[in-house]
């Protein structure tokens, strides 16, 4: 009988290990957090029943079994994506997201970018036009003799929409004085572009625009997985911004693997930084481009997106904000369209489920920036 249970138990166990060793395999070819912990689960019983030290296999199982329920529980109840990327796109491509000193790029080149409902709608189904420095090139008539440098994230670079529904290139048909340079991409914030204004790059011209909305402060705080990588800014013991490396820590495979943790996303929000730090590191760094600016002989001009009032956690306000950047000197426009964000009319998204601008919305953007600029004699 003991032969017997030893011919049964050795096979058992071989096939537990296999089938750990194969999770653990097909877990990190999918970055899955849950299937690793699944995987340690498996092993420790493999463990328990071969060695001695049962009881530490035991504790470690479980371990990894109560934050494998975790896991699942999480996954289950966040908000998923109503919208999906189409597999044809450019978009979702590796190469698209090359990487740079800001974080991502795209190669030169024209990009698709095509996104659907869940039940099969197109929300858009656009191209982006790329330019050799890697930002979006907008078509201009011709050569303008007021040169406008436009700063921000996907709500100014047009995610969703053509190089001709762009708001610099509306501004540029209002007025063909005007031409126009696009160093908006998506998921970019305050630190992006204050980063290009310090880079080689070439941004003369007389006007520096910045479109921005309170929500950047926690991107250029490194707060979203998406801000790795991108130039990490710091409030020194002076209030001087100083930069100080990249977002993101650098152990690339952990990282990696742990971003697709909902317990690990869970975790870093609790402990993410106080809002109001992250909105005094936000309006310094504008004040860094504004002062640039000024050293270069630019105009520096704010337009203004207001945030969710229910977005504040803190101290500030959307009209706050507004106050602190008057008192600095800093051109600003309210260039959100409505009286708060949450009364924005349908008609300026894209669609109920993607609140990126439309093309009227930006068409609309574009004449209050022009008024603004006529009424400056500009």
């Amino acid at each position: 009988m003991h032969i017997l249970y030893k011919r049964h138990r050795y096979p058992a166990l071989f096939a537990t290990f296999l089938l750990a060793g194969l999770s653990v395999w097909v877990s990190i070819g999918q970055r899955s957090v849950l299937g690793l912990l699944c995987a340690i689960f498996v092993f420790c019983v493999g463990f328990m029943l071969t060695t001695s030290a049962a009881n530490i296999f035991l504790l470690l199982g479980s371990i990894a079994f109560t934050l494998a329920l975790s896991e699942l529980s999480l996954k289950l109840s966040f908000h998923q994506d109503p919208l999906t990327s189409s597999p044809d796109s450019a978009y979702v491509k590796p190469i698209y997201w090359s990487k740079s000193d800001l974080g991502f790029q795209p190669p030169p080149g024209r990009h698709t970018s095509k996104k659907l409902t869940s039940a099969g709608e197109v929300v858009y189904d656009a191209v982006y036009s790329i330019g050799e420095d890697g930002f979006r090139i907008t078509p201009v008539i011709h050569t303008g003799s007021i040169h406008i440098n436009f700063f921000g994230c996907s709500l100014m670079f047009g995610e969703g929409l053509n190089d001709d529904e762009t708001l610099p290139y509306f501004l540029h048909e209002l007025d063909l004085r005007i031409s126009v340079k696009n160093f908006a991409w998506h998921g970019y914030g305050v630190h992006q572009a204050l980063r290009i204004l310090e880079s080689i790059r070439d941004t003369k011209g007389n006007i520096n625009f910045l479109l921005t909305s309170p929500w950047h402060a926690e991107r250029s705080a490194c707060v979203p997985d998406y801000s790795k990588g991108s130039p990490r800014y710091i409030l020194s013991d002076d209030g001087r911004v100083v930069l100080d490396g990249t977002c993101g820590f650098q152990l690339r495979f952990l990282e990696r693997v742990l971003n697709h943790s909902h317990i690990y996303q869970l975790v870093r929000l609790a402990l993410r930084e106080d809002q109001d730090r992250q909105i005094d590191l936000y309006l310094a760094i504008i004040e860094r481009m504004n002062n640039l600016s000024q050293d270069r002989n630019q105009r520096f001009i704010i337009g203004f997106y207001k945030a969710e009032n229910a977005w504040f956690t803190g101290k500030y306000s959307n009209e706050t904000i507004v106050k602190q950047l008057n008192r600095k000197g800093i051109e600003v426009i309210d260039l959100t369209l409505a009286p708060s964000a949450d009364q924005l009319s349908k008609e300026y998204y894209l669609h109920t489920l993607d609140k990126h601008p439309s093309a009227k919305a930006n068409k609309v953007r574009a004449k209050l920036l022009k008024e603004y600029l006529e009424n400056k004699h500009i």
